[in-house]
């Protein structure tokens, strides 16, 4: 089990660094983005949401952990076709979230999602 700790923590973090894109895409070229204070603050959601799936009971974990990797993946689509993020951005951006699901979706097993796993 300390085995899926340590993914689902390193999930969470990989969802931060996500959010934290955006964030160094404002500070290289401010003036390119007409609302930057909405990109700013959506830069801190996936971090929230890493952070607040760790804190759930470990059947809802990776659930959570998954729909956050889903929805920043679709914001970060959104912001390639809007010429936000360069286009090889948002294919390798496909490629590696495919990839995150399929593993998290494959620990789903080992921990169950009744949402009353204790934490150790």
């Amino acid at each position: 089990m300390a085995a899926v700790q340590a993914v689902m923590a390193y999930a969470a973090i990989i969802l931060s660094f996500i959010g934290a894109i955006h964030w160094g895409r404002l500070l290289a070229a401010p003036d390119t983005e007409p609302h930057p204070a909405a990109w700013l603050c959506w830069g801190v959601v996936p971090s929230l949401l890493g952070w607040g799936a760790v804190l759930l009971p470990h059947g809802l974990t990776l659930p959570v952990l998954l729909a956050g990797f889903v929805l920043v993946w679709a914001v970060d689509q959104r912001a390639t076709t809007a010429g936000r993020l360069p286009a090889w951005y948002g294919r390798r951006r496909t490629s590696l979230t495919i990839l995150v699901c399929i593993a998290l979706a494959a620990l789903i097993p080992l921990v169950g999602v009744t949402g009353t796993g204790a934490r150790p």
